[in-house]
C-alpha cells in the first residue's frame, strides 16, 4: 500500500467548479521505499497547476515502509521517460514539469 509523504503544490492559474482537470504525471525518481511524481494539471490546454509528490510504500501489517521490490521498481521507471513526438496533454505536462524534474 502507497501513502503520501510529500505534497508540494503550486497553483498557476485559477480553476473554477464544475469543471474538467487532466492530470498528466511522471516519475521523477524511485527510491528504496519510495517513488517521487511531478504532475501537472490543466484546463483544456492552459496548465493550471503544477505538483511534486512522495508516495511512500508502507506494509499494511506494520505500518512501516517497505523495499520496492525489484520488479515493482522497474515498472515505475517505465513512466520516467520522456514522451517522444507524444501531442496533447502528456507532451504539455512533459513541458510544464521540466522544472519539477530535477531531486529536490
Amino acid at each position: 500500500r502507497f501513502v503520501l509523504g510529500r505534497l508540494d503544490l503550486e497553483f498557476l492559474r485559477e480553476m473554477h467548479w464544475p469543471g474538467t482537470v487532466e492530470v498528466g504525471t511522471r516519475v521523477v525518481k524511485v527510491g528504496r521505499c519510495s517513488v517521487d511524481l511531478a504532475q501537472a494539471l490543466f484546463v483544456g490546454t492552459t496548465c493550471v497547476a503544477v505538483a511534486r509528490s512522495t508516495a511512500i510504500l508502507i506494509a499494511t501489517d506494520t505500518r512501516r515502509s517497505a523495499p520496492l521490490s525489484p520488479d515493482l521498481a522497474g515498472q515505475l521507471w517505465a513512466y520516467a521517460a520522456a514522451p517522444n513526438g507524444t501531442a496533447g496533454v502528456t507532451r504539455l505536462a512533459h513541458l510544464a514539469l521540466r522544472r519539477w524534474a530535477a531531486p529536490a
